[in-house]
C-alpha cells in the first residue's frame, strides 16, 4: 500500500489534526521531490534559496545578515551556505576596503547560470506536484494556507 493510501486510511483524532499532519506529509514529499531536482545542479534546497536571493537583487550584493534575514528555512547556516557555493563557484566574496569585517556576497556568471538552469527544472517539478489541481483550487489553496499562517504569525 502506498504511503498517501496509509496516510488517507489513517482515522485521527479530529480534522484539524488529520488536515496538520496531511500538510507536513505533503511539505516533506514535496521538499524530497525538490532535493532529487536539485542534485543534478549540485546543490541543495537552501543553497538554491541563497542564489535566488542573490540573483534578484543582481548586480547589487549581499552581506550575510540580510541573506540570513530572507531565507525560507531560519535554521539555516547562512556563512557555511555561502563557503559551499564559494568553492563551486557559484558566489564571490568581496571584503569591503574601509571595514575587512564586511564581505559583500555577489553570484557569479556561473552561479546565475546555475540558478536559471536549477530554477526551471523546479517550477518544472512544481507544476507536476501541483498538476491534480485546477487554476481555482490552486488560488484557494494558497489563500487558505495564508490564513492559517496568519493566525499562527499572530502568535509567534
Amino acid at each position: 500500500m502506498s504511503e498517501s493510501k496509509k496516510l488517507e486510511l489513517k482515522e485521527f483524532k479530529n480534522d484539524y489534526i488529520n488536515a496538520c499532519i496531511n500538510i507536513l506529509y505533503t511539505s516533506s514529499f514535496m521538499l524530497k521531490m525538490k532535493t532529487q531536482t536539485l542534485r543534478p545542479f549540485n546543490i541543495s534546497l537552501q543553497q538554491f534559496n541563497i542564489l535566488n536571493i542573490l540573483n534578484n537583487q543582481y548586480p547589487e550584493s549581499s552581506t550575510v545578515k540580510p541573506l540570513a534575514e530572507q531565507m525560507l528555512d531560519e535554521t539555516s547556516n547562512v556563512s557555511r551556505l555561502i563557503d559551499k557555493l564559494y568553492t563551486k563557484g557559484l558566489v564571490e566574496r568581496i571584503s569591503a576596503l574601509k571595514d575587512r569585517r564586511k564581505v559583500e556576497i555577489s553570484i557569479t556568471k556561473k552561479g546565475l547560470a546555475v540558478f536559471q538552469e536549477a530554477a526551471l527544472a523546479l517550477e518544472d517539478i512544481t507544476e507536476f506536484q501541483l498538476g491534480n489541481l485546477s487554476q481555482s483550487e490552486v488560488v484557494l489553496l494558497n489563500q487558505l494556507l495564508n490564513k492559517t499562517r496568519a493566525k499562527v504569525n499572530e502568535v509567534l
